[in-house]
């Protein structure tokens, strides 16, 4: 007799949702002339920057993509063995 596999509603340890922290975009312009957001902690520090962008509403706009949509993404499973996403030559 077959029986019902059970759901595990367990999260694995790479799925799990972490503790709310305090986090804020900054916009600014850097020393090129272009435009950049950043991601920044608690303590103000940044974690995480754009590319450049030509304007500040083109970097606020995709600052505002990032959080209005960051909820939602995954983490890509990659073996081992892959080349690196970025190859800069």
């Amino acid at each position: 007799m077959a029986t019902a596999t059970q759901k595990n509603d367990v999260p694995r340890p790479d799925e799990r949702v972490p503790e709310t922290a305090s986090i804020s975009f900054l916009v600014f312009q850097n020393n090129d002339g272009e435009y950049r957001w950043s991601l920044l902690n608690e303590s103000g520090e940044s974690v995480a920057q754009s590319a450049a962008f030509r304007t500040y509403d083109a970097a606020r706009a995709a600052a505002e993509v990032v959080r209005d949509t960051a909820g939602s993404a995954r983490f890509e499973r990659r073996p081992p063995e892959a080349p690196p996403v970025d190859r800069r030559v």
